[in-house]
């Protein structure tokens, strides 16, 4: 005959020590949860760094193929007039650096083809301003150099591919005065060579 009575079994003495660790586990997961929340609180917040201006004008290639509205949005101050050749051409400053930007009509819609930027150093040379290009887009494919002239000490000119279809012209010229003058020419050579009749009065690049 059955027992009447219920028999309760004990908890084995290993099924007890997992519950205590695992108690001691969501503890110590608690206090260490809430230290990291209060530290992180009053953490002060650093300031975020402050973008370094280079002393070499930028390129700004990603302007070739815009036309004269979408530059004139992202440059408020840009001074749009045609030439005598009845050319467009688009001229303003930025980080010190004179820019001029030559268009030409694509189906009827202005886009820029090449864009200039010049600027003279006191303080750099044709070393630092090379070294400067080398670090971005490596060695020059074309480089040459010529003597003293009767507006410069030495002049050189040093050629890169940016990317496909997009070059850059670096010429530097050694003043008189030591100062160093730079000029720095990026074309789309898709649009120079597609209508090259009509802008290959600008392309004697200096």
């Amino acid at each position: 005959m059955a027992s009447p009575y219920r028999i309760r079994h004990k908890p084995s003495k290993r099924t007890s020590n997992k519950i205590k660790t695992l108690g001691l586990v969501l503890i110590v997961t608690t206090v260490f949860a809430a230290f990291l929340y209060a530290y992180l609180r009053h953490t002060p917040q650093t300031a975020p760094e402050k973008q370094i201006v280079s002393d070499f004008p930028d390129i700004h290639a990603e302007d070739l193929g815009k036309t004269p509205k979408e530059l004139k949005d992202k440059y408020p101050e840009l001074f749009l007039k045609t030439n005598h050749l009845g050319q467009l051409v688009a001229s303003h400053t930025l980080n010190g650096a004179q820019y001029i930007i030559w268009f030409v009509a694509d189906h009827q819609v202005q886009r820029a083809f090449r864009v200039k930027a010049q600027k003279t150093y006191t303080s750099f040379g044709e070393k630092e301003i090379l070294d400067h290009f080398g670090q971005l887009y490596s060695r020059p494919f074309d480089t040459s150099c010529t003597g003293k002239t009767t507006y410069s000490e030495e002049k050189c000119h040093f050629k890169w591919w940016v990317r496909k279809s997009v070059s850059l012209d670096v010429f530097t010229r050694l003043l008189p005065d030591q100062s160093t003058f730079l000029s720095a020419i990026t074309t789309d050579t898709y649009l120079t060579s597609k209508f090259h009749e009509q802008i290959k009065s600008v392309l004697p690049v200096q």
